[in-house]
């Protein structure tokens, strides 16, 4: 038989059975979360703050809202949203945590709650289900629900029944919270197969288990629950370990009786037990010899264990993967060993260990996804290795305070360290080549260095308010970010980004149209130094962002967008009996920090003269458009910005020619006696003493009738400075 979800139980079969309705106040629409209003089926998903029940309680069957401008009722189908999401981990319970409620009633209308919506109803004495609901029911003061396979299932017993024991109805199954918070139960009976469904999440009262008839397959032995080998009669071989009245121990060493060999699902949950002793015998968790249904999930979930060690010949069954949650929601744990080979440890092994402080995983056991979720006295962790492929959220909201990711690691998963409050540092191994949406989302993070990152997800370090230096070095490829990759940064974050090219979205599907990949508030003034020479389209507005020198041209926002250096290249005049001339490179740092370290003209290294100018030989005596390079620091980070076509170089060889003197945008060249502008518009030619002697709007213009001499040509705030030589 399938075991019942654990996310959100949806009942959806046919069960015809009711009872009668009190007289229930119904609970204002104006005091309810909703969603759902556009599909026309309203989902009820929490109080609203400040909002606090009490007494007998009605869920209404249907809310008025309004569809254009119409009001229109639209029936509650469902109570509770989905148990786990990304943006919110974990769900809050509907109804959760209101004591003051003492019955509930729940229309016909509803089809499916969720199984942990009344978590905290302490006073709940009674459920009350509407005539023509055909999905639940109450039976024996239970709130009943139609379960797998035509199977009901024992959904919610009222936390405060005055029944001390309770019977599972044959053939029952129970949800894994019906028990939850209920006090005064000491007993339950059970029927055969019912034992394999008795999770007791969140109950501390229960202290014996009795069978209700004769089944071979399941017995009980001082209060404990055992599946026998196969149901051989008399073989008295106990073999599975299936539940352990929570209340049954209280304190001190649980010891595995002997004979046992397979720990069942949820066989030691919510026990009150601080310590484990697991015996000589090898124990096993998956399946048994004789069953095809696997075992071993959250064994131990919300218990009170203090220190646990899983021995080294502790084994998973035939065909069974990894156990999920196995110690979740155990408060009081404080260190765990797994000397148990495992290959993942689970999803969500340590989810909610608030006190855990000291984890040992085997060498080779790789973590799932939410393994220590909520960890928050997890500082580190020994022997963390490879995460499976589809892991996420690993550490998040944990206390760790640093991680070396080493080699293993190809990504930094989606979640990881998200609302990690007192990370500091994260070493991002060498073959780390993305991190993942909300991977270090309002997390504590001061710094990172990216090393080989090329993609970094949606979010991936929004709202990190203590983040104050991010580097993206140079690795030879394209850097792809995605929407808010870095949105609500903290004043004063610096920003080192060393790239040729960059890019938006994943790589697969990428664009270079960036909207917003820095969503920077208006309060908040990051500093982001860039090697790129145009940056802005992917930047947005109210950063503080420094370019490199020579970019004129993209100064569209004064005062938030600045140089780091002027960059001004100056080529000695040319002539056919001078192919090889002299190039100088004046380059001045404009900010604080910024060191000029190396410069090469087309690959060719360059030195600096007596005067401190870096110069270099004109290249062979080829046409063409010739790069410089400029390598430096900005406070001690490396960074090259290379301009691909910084002048044009054209051999003379007629009678009259003419040189360009300095070119310092490169982008006005002179070909011969033709000047070549970038773009048709108005441009003008003066001699030195700011005479027009030309102008157009052109891209071509000739000077072959100006008169031997220096002259300046300007297009905008472009300039050209050439002189016109006499004839030879």
């Amino acid at each position: 038989m399938p075991k019942p979800s654990l996310q959100h139980i949806v009942c959806a079969c046919v069960l015809t059975s009711c009872c009668a309705a009190g007289s229930a106040a119904v609970i204002p629409a104006e005091d309810l979360e909703i969603k759902g209003v556009g599909s026309g089926k309203i989902t009820i998903t929490g109080i609203r703050d400040g909002v606090t029940l009490s007494g007998d309680v009605e869920i209404p069957a249907s809310i008025t809202v309004m569809d254009g401008s119409k009001p229109v009722a639209m029936p509650v189908v469902a109570i509770g949203a989905e148990y786990r999401s990304i943006d919110n981990h974990p769900a809050t319970p509907a109804f959760y945590n209101q004591p003051g409620i003492t019955s509930v009633t729940i229309p016909a209308s509803v089809e499916s709650i969720g199984d942990r919506e009344f978590l905290g109803c302490t006073g709940i004495e009674s459920f009350t289900v509407k005539e023509g609901n055909p999905t639940f029911h109450v039976d024996n003061g239970a709130l009943m629900c139609a379960g797998d396979n035509s199977h009901d299932m024992v959904f919610k017993v009222p936390p405060a029944t005055r029944k001390t024991w309770f019977t599972v109805p044959k053939d029952c199954e129970t949800a894994p919270w019906a028990f939850a918070d209920v006090r005064n139960i000491k007993k339950i009976r059970f029927y055969g197969w019912s034992a394999l469904y008795l999770p007791l999440l969140g109950n501390a009262s229960v202290t014996e288990f009795e069978m209700a008839d004769k089944d071979d397959s399941y017995t009980v032995k001082d209060g404990i629950i055992y599946r026998t080998d196969d149901g051989k009669e008399g073989s008295g071989q106990y073999e599975m370990l299936v539940r352990v009245p929570p209340a049954k121990y209280v304190g001190g060493t649980f010891r595995i009786p002997a004979g046992v060999k397979i720990l069942s699902d949820y066989c030691m949950a919510s026990c009150r037990f601080e310590y484990v002793d697991f015996g000589s015998t090898p124990l096993s968790l998956g399946t048994s010899a004789h069953a095809a249904t696997p075992f071993g999930d959250e064994v131990f979930r919300g218990s009170s264990l203090r220190e646990v060690t899983l021995p080294a010949d502790m084994t998973l069954g035939k065909g069974y993967g990894s156990p999920t949650a196995m110690f979740m929601d155990c408060k009081d744990l404080e260190k765990a060993i797994i000397n148990m080979p495992l290959a993942k440890t689970g999803q969500r092994m340590f989810e909610g260990c608030t006190s855990l402080s000291s984890v040992t995983l085997h060498p080779k056991t790789r973590i799932s996804t939410y393994a220590f979720y909520g960890c928050t006295s997890l500082k580190r962790i020994n022997g963390a290795n490879l995460p499976t492929d589809d892991s996420a959220g690993q550490f998040a909201r944990s206390g760790l305070t640093s991680f070396n990711m080493g080699s293993a690691w190809t990504s930094v998963p989606y979640d990881m360290f998200m609302g990690c409050e007192s990370l500091r540092e994260v070493t991002v191994g060498e073959k780390v080549s993305g991190i993942n949406g909300w991977a270090f989302y309002e997390s504590g993070l001061a710094s990172i260095d990216t090393r080989n990152v090329d993609y970094i997800g949606p979010n991936a370090f929004a709202g990190c308010a203590a983040l104050q230096k991010i580097v993206l070095p140079d690795n030879g490829n394209t850097l792809y970010m995605d929407l808010n990759s870095f949105s609500s940064l903290p004043e004063g974050c610096d920003i080192y980004i060393d790239r040729k090219e960059m890019r938006y979205g994943e790589p697969e599907n990428s664009s270079e149209e960036w909207p917003d990949a820095f969503d920077i508030e208006p309060d908040a003034k990051p500093v982001i130094y860039s090697s790129l020479l145009a940056p802005a389209q992917f930047i947005a507005e109210y950063s503080q962002l420094y370019i490199p020198g020579a970019t004129l041209g993209y100064r569209q926002w004064p005062g938030r967008q600045q140089e780091m250096y002027s960059y001004v290249l100056s080529v000695s005049p040319l002539s056919q009996g001078n192919t090889h001339g002299i190039i100088t490179i004046d380059t001045t740092p404009l900010i604080n920090g910024v060191e000029i370290e190396e410069i090469k003209i087309n690959n060719n290294y360059g030195f600096r003269n007596e005067s401190g100018l870096w110069q270099s030989h004109f290249p062979e005596a080829v046409d063409g458009n010739f790069p410089v390079t400029l390598s430096y620091t900005v406070n001690g980070v490396a960074m090259t910005t290379v301009y691909p076509a910084s002048f044009n170089r054209k051999v003379i060889s007629t009678t009259t020619a003419a040189d360009a003197v300095e070119a310092p945008h490169a982008t006005i060249t002179l070909d011969g006696l033709t000047l070549r502008f970038p773009a048709a518009e108005a441009w003008e030619v003066t001699d030195v003493s700011g005479s027009v002697v030309l102008s157009g709007t052109a891209v071509l213009a000739d000077i072959s009738q100006l008169q031997p001499g220096i002259y300046i040509a300007r297009q905008g705030r472009l300039t050209l400075k050439f002189a016109k030589k006499p004839l030879l």
